[in-house]
């Protein structure tokens, strides 16, 4: 089954392949908002506040490929993996296969494709602790 699916993109790994389980792959995390998602995905998604509170209004789904994902803009023109960022919303063309192995089944998203919509959202932020020059234990 292939589906769009709109959402956000986080910790995409696009411009190169990323090593998990002796596999190396194109990846990415896709963040659904709750109000958006549909039956047929529940066995493919996470919820968000179970992984981090600044996930809480959304549910997790993680896709990969080991081929190239194709990449556009919202004029469907190809974009370079680089234009593409976390936080950025996206449709994703996803296609949910099921799997089975050593007794055990499920079902996997193999990405395809990423539409980038609009540059997006803050998906998380980094507190920074300001110290006065005396307080540093390197000064």
């Amino acid at each position: 089954m292939v589906k769009i699916i709109h959402g956000f993109i986080n910790y995409p790994h696009l411009t190169q392949k990323w090593k998990a389980f002796d596999k190396e792959t194109y990846s990415a995390m896709i963040l659904i908002k709750k109000e958006e998602a549909t039956d047929d995905i529940n066995d493919l998604i996470l919820d968000g506040a179970e992984i981090d509170e600044k996930y809480k209004d959304f549910y997790i789904m993680n896709a990969s490929s080991i081929y190239e994902i194709l990449l556009y803009d919202r004029n469907l023109n190809q974009i370079n993996a680089t234009d593409i960022c976390s936080g950025d919303e996206c449709n994703f063309k996803v296609s949910i296969k099921e799997w089975n192995y050593c007794n055990k089944t499920g079902k996997k998203a193999y990405l395809q494709a990423i539409q980038k919509l609009s540059s997006g959202i803050e998906i998380s932020t980094v507190d920074f602790i300001s110290y006065e020059d005396e307080e540093l234990p390197f000064s």
